[in-house]
């Protein structure tokens, strides 16, 4: 399970891409598009930074109490991301 994403904000150059948040919403689209073509039918996050940011994409926030059994095995949600991080889910 991916937990970080990271997008290289300039060209080789140094000149800058684009703006970072449009550049980040460019990446995340694209890893939705791909996720939803690939059959996935819903997708978890675990946030402690960016509650307020994922739900332009759809993502909604959950209880971690009634997050998936397989997210609640991963090594994140039982201690690699503290017990305040944000779970949110987007359902296609």
């Amino acid at each position: 399970m991916p937990s970080a994403v990271a997008v290289k904000p300039t060209h080789d150059d140094g000149t800058t891409i684009r703006p970072a948040r449009e550049q980040d919403a460019v990446a995340v689209r694209a890893l939705l598009a791909g996720a939803q073509a690939g059959g996935a039918q819903e997708l978890v996050l675990l946030t402690t930074t960016a509650d307020a940011w994922f739900p332009r994409f759809g993502f909604e926030r959950m209880s971690r109490d009634a997050a998936p059994a397989w997210l609640r095995a991963s090594e994140e949600f039982r201690g690699a991301c503290p017990a305040s991080a944000v779970v949110m889910r987007l359902r296609f």
